[in-house]
Parts: structure tokens; sequence; C-alpha cells
């Protein structure tokens, strides 16, 4: 769990050119209020236990490879892994799935290695 979100934090970071994850927010112009919709989309249907419905519909967007797209994976992925294993198994998902999905955004923005190398480090 903590591993993830130092990849995530540090994925962040690489696409926003943040010093660190805590300094995002969703983007506020009239543009992407779109975003911010799909991104409360996404997290409502996995509070609700679609967690694999949400992921789905993620893929589809996260196949355009926008840093917008990206953004939402990455916060969607940060909101996943605080749920805690019970909420994910009782909901067909796991830690793992979660994982791999943050490092399938980490190859979309190209610093799969990156994500690779932090997620392989010892604590």
């Amino acid at each position: 769990m903590r591993l993830i979100k130092q990849v995530i934090r540090a994925l962040i970071g690489i696409l926003l050119n943040k010093k660190t994850a805590m300094e995002y927010d969703m983007p506020v112009n009239r543009q992407q209020t779109s975003g911010e919709d799909f991104l409360a989309r996404l997290f409502s249907l996995a509070d609700a236990g679609k967690i694999c419905e949400a992921k789905n519909e993620l893929s589809d967007v996260l196949e355009s490879g926008a840093d917008l797209a990206c953004k939402i994976a990455l916060m969607f992925y940060d909101h996943l892994n605080e749920y805690p294993d019970s909420f994910l198994e009782e909901h067909g998902f796991s830690r793992e799935e979660i994982r791999q999905g943050v490092l399938d955004v980490a190859k979309c923005m190209g610093a799969l290695y990156a994500a690779i190398a932090i997620m392989d480090e010892d604590p």
C-alpha cells in the first residue's frame, strides 16, 4: 500500500512537474470540468463496490494517453489504494490490480521503469 502511494506521488510529480504530489488538484477551467465530473463518477462507482466497472470506464479514456487522463487514472488508483483489503476482496478487486493499474499508467507516461524501480525498492 505504501509503495503504491509512493509511485503515484512520483508519477504525479513527473506528470505535473511538481515537487510533491500534495500540490496537485483537479483542474478548474471550464474545458476540463468534464474531467472532474468523470473522476467523481469513478469514485462514486468504486465507493459503491463497482470497482471493475469504474476501471473499465477509466481504461477507455486512458488509451488516449492524454495528461488529464493519466492524472485522473492516478487519482483513481490513489483512491482505490485507500480502501481496506477486505473491501477490495469483497468487490472482486485486489491490491495487486491497483499496483498493475499504476504501472499501466506509468507505461502510458513513459515512466514505467521509474515506477518499477520505486516499487521494487526495499522498505
